[in-house]
């Protein structure tokens, strides 16, 4: 008896693990990130919040989705992370709506984002790594893609020079810190700025500062010689002036499940509880089977065993029926709207 217990504990816990973690081994597919990409390379001050261009797209398989996610799913979260050594920080995240209007489904959600640069080993300068990742919609999200990484250059926080960008797009800096950066020959004309100390001789990127200057029809042209970092600088020049900039502002969903109303904040609660209600029920068939490997076949010991793992099945069958319970109660209740 106790050894036809023993296997069938082997069999639940076997049948049991592969169902709880097949989906999140085998799927894939679900989105594919295109292209994951932040700008500017180079943040000459570290002031701690840096604005960044994001560029983020991704290609949805909507049957896969559905399959993974869940065909009322009608979103997915985006997430920025920096890549350190242990668990990754996030840095970023943001919700974007999926309308099943196609098979396959191209999304850009390019975007100012603003990303917390405070980092302790940031302070003196160096480079850090960032990786755009998307995951189910619900509680305990499922991570379903991953970027590769994107490599940002700081400056020191704390430790400063006077530099210019060079004619070879490297930052020449002041040897004896002026502000004008007039003891380096190559900076001669050039606008002198001040940087992170760690800066000096790299390369400035493609999106390092760029200046703008007054042509002769008093128009603000690109001038690597001007004297302003915009180019609406028409007004300055003796032009028209610039065009209105209008700028939109919401209060976020501080709820990341996305709930708007009361049914909604109810069935992220209730996913979130079967999420958690699951690996309890996996400890307690464990516990279960420890019971049985170290019963010896004492009849008492194999008793209690056996009342564990009958009660952790029935918890199990109860979590996994319970998963649907809601939705079919809420059909109940919908029952009687479609008539009126």
């Amino acid at each position: 008896m106790y050894k036809m217990y023993k296997k069938l504990f082997l069999s639940v816990f076997l049948i049991t693990g592969i169902f709880l973690i097949g989906k999140n081994i085998f799927a894939a597919g679900e989105i594919n990130i295109d292209s994951f990409d932040l700008n500017p390379k180079t943040v000459v001050n570290n002031t701690g919040g840096t604005q960044f261009q994001m560029t983020f797209r991704a290609t949805v398989d909507v049957a896969k989705f559905n399959a993974r996610c869940g065909s009322d799913a009608d979103s997915f979260y985006w997430y920025v992370y920096r890549d350190v050594t242990g668990v990754d920080l996030k840095r970023g995240s943001g919700e974007v709506a999926v309308s099943r209007t196609a098979a396959f489904l191209n999304l850009n959600f390019d975007q100012t984002i603003s990303i917390d640069t405070t980092d302790p080993d940031l302070i003196n300068g160096g480079t850090a790594r960032y990786y755009g990742q998307v995951n189910c919609p619900s509680m305990v999200s499922i991570q379903i893609a991953r970027s590769a990484g994107v490599p940002i250059t700081f400056g020191s926080v704390t430790n400063k020079s006077y530099a210019c960008v060079a004619n070879n797009n490297k930052y020449a800096c002041s040897p004896a810190n002026l502000t004008n950066c007039s003891d380096v020959s190559a900076c001669s004309g050039r606008p002198c700025v001040q940087i992170g100390t760690s800066l000096c001789g790299q390369d400035a990127g493609a999106a390092a500062a760029p200046k703008y200057g007054c042509n002769s029809s008093n128009q603000c042209v690109a001038d690597v010689n001007g004297i302003y970092s915009t180019s609406n600088c028409d007004n300055k020049c003796g032009g028209s002036g610039g065009t209105t900039q209008r700028y939109s502002f919401e209060i976020p969903n501080p709820l990341k499940g996305g709930a708007s109303d009361f049914t909604s904040l109810v069935k992220i609660i209730a996913q979130w509880i079967f999420n958690l209600a699951i690996p309890i029920a996996v400890a307690m068939i464990v516990y279960a089977g420890i019971l049985f490997l170290t019963a010896q076949g004492e009849p008492a010991k194999v008793a209690k065993a056996k009342e564990v793992l009958k009660y952790a099945i029935i918890g199990l069958a109860i979590i996994l029926i319970g998963s649907g319970f809601i939705t079919l109660i809420q059909s109940i209740l919908e029952l009687g709207s479609g008539s009126q």
